[in-house]
């Protein structure tokens, strides 16, 4: 099996700040901005009885409740009405998707995605972030692939709204559908959403830059896509520059991954 680090959500060029961590533990992917039509707003999303948008609102300063976002990976589903037979999914397009397919991404791999977070508060009934952490990068949830759709003629009704079924091209356009549970750890889903545990935290605690990562120590022996010289004294030092991270699992992996999933 292989494991794709896959960053998503919010970050300075799309965004233009961190996802929070809400005072429940609740890691909210905040999806980026995206106008085209028939896409949903972040006043249609909705968590823990607030849009998007007014969770948004409150440290952000902004009211972007008409703005399009781009809901991808589609994971958690209780935010917006579904149609029946939905299942959790994820695209993927261009440079990013050519990379996967030559790294032999396929059925059975999982993607483990990864954002920008920031802890938050609440002060006088209104969420802030917390002035001390500065942000970092956090694991947020998974995806294994059950099915790979390639062609719009092969998109299931219940999948329609998926912001990657409108590409004008399908060339370079793929949707990873999620499998009914997971291969490896019966009786959990074959994706999900994770809440905020510290062995999620992938950046190193004390350093400035997010891209300085504290994996565990086996990783120094596992070749990872798009990392020729990542490892540093202390840390791994994590590429700016790429989506998508690709690397075989062994059995110290696998083990990891259980205790991920598991909140453990």
């Amino acid at each position: 099996m292989k494991v794709i680090f896959s960053r998503k959500g919010f970050d300075t060029k799309y965004g233009g700040t961190a996802s929070p961590i809400l005072p429940d533990g609740t890691l909210l992917s905040m999806p980026i901005p995206d106008q085209n039509a028939g896409h949903p707003s972040y006043g249609e999303l909705k968590y823990g009885g607030q849009t998007y948008a007014e969770i948004q609102k409150q440290p952000k300063g902004k009211d972007e409740s008409q703005k399009g976002c781009h809901l991808d990976p589609d994971i958690r589903t209780e935010v917006i009405s579904r149609n029946n037979g939905w299942k959790p999914a994820f695209g993927q397009h261009g440079a990013a998707l050519v990379h996967l397919v030559n790294q032999g991404v396929k059925e059975g791999d999982l993607f483990l995605f990864y954002g920008w977070y920031r802890r938050t508060h609440q002060k006088d009934r209104i969420l802030q972030y917390q002035r001390t952490d500065k942000g970092q990068h956090v694991l947020f949830g998974y995806l294994q692939i059950g099915e790979i759709i390639r062609k719009r003629a092969d998109v299931p009704d219940w999948l329609i709204s998926h912001p990657h079924v409108g590409f004008q091209s399908w060339e370079k356009n793929v949707i990873f559908v999620a499998t009914d549970s997971c291969s490896f750890m019966p009786g959990m889903p074959g994706a999900g959403c994770l809440d905020f545990h510290e062995n999620q935290v992938l950046t190193k605690s004390g350093q400035h830059l997010l891209t300085r990562w504290a994996l565990p120590d086996f990783f120094r022996t596992i070749p990872i896509s798009c990392h020729q010289h990542p490892w540093h004294d202390d840390y791994f030092q994590a590429n700016n520059i790429g989506q998508e991270f690709v690397f075989n699992a062994n059995d110290e992996v696998i083990n990891w991954l259980k205790a991920i999933i598991k909140n453990e």
